[in-house]
């Protein structure tokens, strides 16, 4: 056992302390020590004191990675929204027709899956907690099974669905699929207390919200002015998640 006059961890917190500290124990928080003589009295008082400095020391870690984690993801709405309004205004000024759009579309498996790795990549590694069990495949199914299904259901009802519905099809596939998202992936973030947040759910709402206008602008004003909407409508959504969940984040340290 060693008798300690101050510590100094690694993040900065130096407490005027004396404590009994075993040298293994030393050794594992990597603590700089002074050994001095000092009364048991000391000893207790100094125990007590870096005892609520590490409770706060561990409080603020909490707080920094729910902050990171919920920061990453508000910052994931902002670099999805440029690339797929990159993607979509690159296909309209392309001068898409008809089943043209389907085959846009597809294209945005490719853009969304490097566009998630790249995401991923920049993201907080989530050191204290283990990912989500079949974690991929959440994200695989969130937005593969929407899309999927509502691209096939325009092809069996093509006949009967006007053609300017293709070029905003993609619209309410994407709320469904972050709606989705929500469920498969968000909520299981928020019990583990990764995020303070709901940016998924807060986005999917209002895409699906604005899928009546889209369908009547689709319907009345043609394809192009529908799929400029879609956009605007996206990006709008995008918006208002990420600043909210910016705005939750920021909370932590008010």
């Amino acid at each position: 056992m060693m008798v300690v006059e101050y510590i100094d961890l690694k993040v900065g917190l130096r407490e005027p302390a004396s404590m009994v500290l075993p040298r293994t124990m030393r050794g594992a928080l990597n603590l700089r020590v002074h050994i001095v003589a000092i009364s048991p009295l000391r000893c207790q008082e100094s125990v007590a004191w870096l005892t609520e400095d590490l409770a706060r020391l561990a409080d603020f870690a909490n707080r920094l990675r729910r902050f990171l984690w919920t920061t990453s993801q508000a910052n994931s709405f902002f670099a999805f929204g440029m690339v797929l309004t990159a993607y979509w205004l690159i296909g309209i000024s392309l001068g898409l027709e008809d089943v043209q759009f389907l085959y846009w579309a597809l294209g945005m498996i490719p853009a969304i899956a490097l566009c998630v790795a790249s995401i991923y990549a920049a993201m907080p590694k989530r050191a204290a907690a283990k990912p989500l069990s079949m974690e991929g495949a959440r994200w695989i199914a969130s937005f593969a099974l929407p899309f999927a299904s509502l691209y096939m259901a325009y092809v069996l009802l093509i006949e009967r669905v006007s053609p300017a519905m293709l070029s905003i099809l993609w619209y309410p596939a994407l709320g469904i699929a972050l709606l989705l998202a929500h469920f498969l992936l968000e909520r299981p973030w928020m019990a583990r207390g990764l995020m303070v947040a709901k940016p998924f759910l807060v986005s999917s709402l209002l895409a699906l919200a604005g899928c009546p206008v889209v369908v009547y602008a689709a319907l009345t004003r043609g394809a192009l002015a529908a799929s400029l909407l879609s956009l605007g409508l996206m990006l709008l959504s995008y918006y208002v998640a990420g600043i909210y969940a910016l705005i939750k984040a920021s909370r932590l340290f008010s």
